[in-house]
């Protein structure tokens, strides 16, 4: 997910879980604070919105509705709650791409990510790696909070490159570098 979100919750102290790619993955946590009757969120960066007192899956017009009660409640435009937004947080860039493979490279391609080190990886990317999630797929987070991931697609043979920065260039590098390690396939 985005590292705004994670900083919107870590300033406010607020439990933040990431899981796989998919509303079937964070409805079980949706559903716990449902039970414990409590506020729980869950987002895809399609668009996709629901919380723990609300449908079990994504829902196109809940972030509307909850962006329109911000709006009424605060009495503020959108254009001045994103300026506040961005000032306190700062700028996130998002970027993604997709890269195609045969369907006999799947497998190979599958168990690369599943083995791939940090030492391997550390002469194909410019920032220091802090850590490797392999959740679903290979997501590298670099110490300076940026991250890069390569998931595959569950109905095509296609390889999903998503990154994240505070600098526009690095998130496209990053891109740039993880087709590196499809392309060795």
């Amino acid at each position: 997910s985005s590292g705004l979100i994670k900083a919107v919750t870590d300033l406010h102290h607020l439990d933040y879980s990431e899981t796989a790619v998919g509303f079937k993955h964070f409805a079980p946590h949706l559903e716990t604070a449902k039970k414990e009757k409590k506020l729980a969120f869950g987002v895809e960066s399609s668009g996709g919105l629901t919380c723990s007192l609300h449908t079990m899956e994504k829902c196109g017009f809940f972030p509307g509705l909850c962006l329109l009660y911000i709006i009424a409640d605060s009495k503020k435009p959108l254009s001045q709650l994103k300026k506040e937004c961005l000032n306190k947080f700062g700028k996130f860039h998002f970027q993604e791409t997709a890269s195609s493979f045969e369907n006999n490279q799947k497998e190979t391609i599958i168990q690369t990510l599943k083995s791939i080190n940090k030492q391997s990886l550390t002469p194909l990317f410019s920032k220091p790696i802090l850590h490797l999630d392999k959740t679903d797929g290979l997501k590298i987070r670099f110490e300076n909070n940026d991250w890069v991931l390569i998931r595959l697609s569950g109905t095509e043979p296609l390889a999903r490159l998503y990154a994240e920065s505070k600098n526009k260039e690095n998130a496209i590098h990053y891109l740039s570098d993880a087709k590196k390690i499809l392309s060795e396939n």
